[in-house]
């Protein structure tokens, strides 16, 4: 049950904070959310980096990135379910991908399984995002 609540803190952040923020100035709609763990592990980063790069026609290294925290997930699930998590809990990472118009499509790598595409979709719509790709 926690592992679902932090998986819906994170989709709910991802479509509210980081989408607007993260597209504010670029014409390139396509922006990178590391997950605090993932971005301060070296080994790890790129292996998330190298399955976004196969899954997209983008180069990795051109993209706007931010990187999600505990803080920032804290400040959602605390209030919401009143858990608190550490920086070495945050793995979940996203490649989102505005360009596509008319339809929203989320790809969830078969090793996710809290969350689903459903449920990033639900968060995207609500942020009133009505069409792109996005790769978990």
């Amino acid at each position: 049950m926690q592992k679902r609540i932090l998986a819906i803190c994170l989709a709910i952040f991802l479509a509210f904070a980081v989408i607007p923020t993260g597209f504010a100035d670029s014409s390139d709609q396509v922006v990178i959310t590391y997950g605090e763990t993932a971005y301060m592990n070296q080994q790890y980063k790129s292996i998330v980096d190298d399955y976004f790069a196969s899954k997209t026609n983008v180069d990795i290294n051109s993209i706007n990135s931010k990187v999600v925290t505990a803080g920032d997930v804290n400040k959602i699930s605390g209030g919401f379910s009143g858990k608190y998590y550490n920086s070495n809990q945050i793995f979940s990472s996203a490649l989102l991908d505005l360009n596509q118009n008319g339809e929203i499509t989320v790809e969830v790598d078969s090793s996710i399984t809290t969350i689903t595409p459903e449920m990033y979709m639900s968060a995207l719509k609500s942020a009133g995002i009505q069409g792109g790709h996005v790769y978990v």
